[in-house]
């Protein structure tokens, strides 16, 4: 997990063979440490589509 408040996880994932998904804002709980992480995102080398469905479509 990632920050990605402007795109700071999406963006450097195209250039080195990640994957890197920002979901909608409250879809996944966060922690917050210090206030900083507002955006969650998710990057990682092997894309599962299940896992991305499953994320998408049943929000915890």
């Amino acid at each position: 997990m990632a920050s990605d408040g402007g795109g700071s996880t999406r963006a450097p994932t195209r250039c080195c063979g990640v994957f890197g998904i920002k979901p909608t804002r409250g879809v996944i709980r966060l922690l917050r440490l210090n206030g900083a992480c507002k955006d969650v995102g998710h990057y990682d080398r092997h894309l599962n589509m299940e896992d991305v469905g499953r994320a998408v479509l049943y929000p915890e």
